[in-house]
């Protein structure tokens, strides 16, 4: 059973500076959409866009890619124009590296 939070998105935005990074984000949304009816958007700010998430995320959630050169990665800036873009009632942050575990889920 999944939950009915379709008046919600959640937002990740993420820089894929390693490959560790690229598996926790699949895991999260893999997890996300696992135990929950929502919308999930991706906001990936790289110097370059080589494709992975986009190819790898498909159509599960909303994409995209904004090319930053910056060595600073400046989440907050990114997390305010994700959120400004939603149009769900309401909107939930998430980081590509938190994982939390239902038993409800696990089982």
């Amino acid at each position: 059973m999944k939950f009915d939070l379709t008046d919600t998105t959640f937002i990740i935005p993420v820089r894929v500076d390693t490959v560790v990074r690229l598996e926790n984000l699949i895991l999260c949304v893999d997890h996300l959409q696992e135990g929950l009816q929502t919308h999930i958007a991706v906001l990936e700010a790289a110097p370059y866009n080589n494709g992975f998430i986009q190819n790898l995320l498909k159509d599960r959630v909303t994409y995209r890619f904004v090319e930053d050169k910056d060595p600073v990665y400046h989440k907050t800036k990114y997390l305010n124009q994700m959120a400004m873009d939603v149009k769900t009632d309401f909107v939930g942050i998430w980081d590509e590296n938190i994982f939390l575990l239902s038993q409800e889920l696990n089982n």
